[in-house]
């Protein structure tokens, strides 16, 4: 017997699964959803995609990434693995019905076969020796690039709870369609709370205050007028990172950022919108026009937008 709280006591007898049981796993589910988003969105330059195989098939392990890939993409693993030679990728087509190419990445072929004793032996290389280095440009957050440039004060770290607020209006507006229902069922409170992760209850104190405090400040900026117009019309992409090549003073650096929310109409123009909880910073516009700069850069020829969109929250 399990009571979870004030839900109703969970009893499970030999196979019987009771609708706790069942709502636990679909809680797991969403956990593992949110970690492969995670694991997916972080790729900068390249994402690989490997698993192993049961008779020609990928069959996921209970609570694996592989159980919350899109059913549609699941036999791509089958298919290439057995892709004759000549095939170099293969398409998927996602349930928007844009398609996609992936490319496949073989066994490497069979080591030849060892020199002869007689052979001349290459010299035999130190194995503990320092391994050489062969740098690159230097890849930076644009935050720190900036503050560098710009020659401003770092404005240092944010309590615990003031940065896990900003985090959790982030959270939301990541699954917006989820916490409007939230918000329409009275139940925004538990929905944020629901975003914090295990590690970050534990930072805080009252985490029943900063979920209050965080449902409050989402509701109040998604019903802004202005948001609804820049949003309206287009596909919303949020949490979208970035890399940019910038030269300054004769060196080349790597700017990496992340975008809170990217929009792409149909017209093709783009506009982007950065939310920030906290009072304004002089960073900020210079940190949007870099993000900006790095949407038209990657491109060519849309129209591009920068939004700041502020909210002083009640401090929880």
């Amino acid at each position: 017997v399990v009571v979870d709280g004030n839900a109703e006591p969970s009893v499970s007898i030999g196979p019987f699964v009771s609708e706790m049981d069942e709502a636990d796993r679909e809680r797991e589910k969403h956990e593992t959803r949110r970690l492969l988003y995670v694991a997916m969105t972080r790729a900068r330059d390249r994402l690989y995609l490997s698993s192993a195989l049961k008779q020609g098939a990928l069959v996921p392990g209970r609570g694996s990434l592989a159980e919350v890939l899109p059913e549609s993409l699941k036999p791509l693993f089958g298919r290439a693995a057995g892709a004759f030679p000549e095939v170099a990728t293969l398409g998927w087509t996602g349930a928007s019905g844009q398609v996609f190419e992936w490319r496949l990445c073989r066994q490497p072929d069979k080591p030849q076969p060892s020199p002869s004793a007689d052979a001349p032996q290459p010299a035999r290389r130190d194995l503990f020796a320092p391994s050489p280095v062969t740098r690159g440009p230097a890849r930076r957050a644009v935050t720190n690039w900036l503050l560098e440039r710009e020659g401003i004060e770092p404005f240092g770290y944010a309590a615990p709870q003031e940065s896990l607020l900003g985090t959790l209006v982030h959270r939301m507006f990541q699954f917006s369609e989820r916490a409007s229902a939230a918000v329409d069922s009275g139940g925004s409170i538990a929905f944020a709370r629901e975003l914090l992760r295990p590690e970050e209850r534990a930072m805080i104190e009252d985490p029943d205050r900063l979920a209050t405090a965080a449902a409050r400040a989402w509701t109040v900026m998604r019903d802004r007028h202005d948001l609804r117009e820049l949003m309206a019309g287009g596909e919303r992409l949020y949490e979208v990172p970035f890399s940019m090549a910038v030269t300054s003073a004769g060196e080349t650096a790597v700017l990496r950022g992340t975008i809170d929310c990217l929009i792409r109409r149909t017209d093709g123009s783009l506009a982007l919108v950065e939310f920030k909880t906290g009072r304004p910073r002089p960073i900020h516009q210079a940190q949007l026009d870099s993000y900006v700069e790095a949407m038209e850069s990657a491109f060519p020829g849309a129209r591009v937008e920068g939004r700041l969109l502020y909210l002083e929250p009640p401090r929880p």
